[in-house]
């Protein structure tokens, strides 16, 4: 429900721009899937800025278009990751891409979770700085999900949507550590 008062989708669109900032950054690598990532990041910032300058019947198509760019930013998240290909492995991400138009939500979220996972063995391997990083990581991960969920059961909350927003762009942002690891 978020979009209510003129300064709730002032507040969704300002914090929209972060996606572009961390696309940036991404893009910066030397590593086409962390470029990949990167743009994809673009993608993201874009739908938000439409779905939440939207009004009238174009606004659940926006809406649509917000949740694909969601879904296939974390497929493009996994790919900067670097994972070894395994047949099972490869299927299982052509799945989840090819799952992106017609269930984004659920797609996005095998992808967050391949990803989280990938970063816990890393980290548990590597330990010291990367485990660390992946400490705060989770962190700020479990503020988005609660914000995430939040806005949900208190829909009438205000700014909720544009606080989730900013820790999601901070939780992907931490990813950045096991991205480097994967280069490494």
């Amino acid at each position: 429900m978020s979009d209510t008062s003129l300064s709730e989708r002032l507040s969704n669109l300002v914090t929209s721009l972060p996606f572009f900032v961390l696309g940036s950054a991404f893009r910066d690598s030397p590593q086409p899937g962390s470029q990949l990532f990167g743009t994809s990041l673009y993608g993201v910032g874009t739908a938000s800025m439409l779905y939440h300058r939207s009004e009238g019947a174009w606004r659940p198509r926006w809406r649509q278009l917000d949740y694909l760019a969601i879904g296939l930013s974390s497929c493009c998240l996994v790919t900067a990751l670097r994972l070894r290909p395994r047949k099972r492995l490869r299927a299982a991400r052509l799945a989840c891409l090819a799952a992106v138009p017609l269930h984004p939500l659920a797609a996005t979220a095998a992808n967050i979770l391949l990803a989280e996972g990938v970063y816990a063995v890393r980290a548990r391997r590597a330990g010291g700085a990367l485990a660390r990083a992946h400490a705060q990581h989770l962190a700020v991960s479990a503020v988005a999900a609660t914000l995430f969920v939040a806005e949900e059961v208190w829909p009438a909350v205000p700014l909720i949507h544009a606080a989730w927003h900013l820790a999601a762009v901070a939780a992907i942002a931490g990813f950045a550590p096991a991205i480097e690891a994967a280069t490494a």
